[in-house]
């Protein structure tokens, strides 16, 4: 019995550490522009990330209310079409977007700093596939 345990401890040992996950904090280094300070304790701002999904022919969810400092990082999950996420409106002074969604551009994040409603649409599936981000 003894030698049987010996011989499934390593084994046991591979698989307990194989299974464990990391996790990583983003944190932004000191020159980078967008780094926010606040005072310990304070979670009042703080910026956050909101997901927008782009699947389906559809933004999930097709509004999102956020702060001033917040970023919208939208998602492509599946399929073979190729999506864009794209400004159509902004508030006065706020920047324009325009990028492809698809297997080789999953991820996009957009910061926003100016406060107002966006409006925005996918290029191919227009005016099907719409969105609005409201930032207060």
């Amino acid at each position: 019995m003894r030698k049987f345990l010996k011989a499934l401890l390593p084994a046991c040992l591979v698989f307990a550490i194989s299974s464990c996950t990391f996790d990583t904090i983003d944190v932004p280094p000191p020159h980078d522009p967008n780094h926010h300070h606040v005072a310990c304790g304070d979670t009042t701002h703080l910026p956050t990330t909101k997901i927008v999904i782009v699947k389906n022919y559809e933004f999930m969810p097709d509004t999102v209310s956020i702060s001033s400092g917040d970023t919208v990082r939208f998602v492509w999950q599946s399929g073979a079409d190729v999506h864009t996420t794209t400004s159509t409106a902004v508030p006065s002074g706020a920047s324009n977007w325009d990028k492809p969604m698809d297997a080789t551009n999953c991820i996009y994040e957009h910061k926003f700093t100016t406060t107002g409603t966006y409006s925005y649409k996918c290029t191919p599936h227009f005016p099907a596939m719409v969105g609005t981000i409201i930032v207060q």
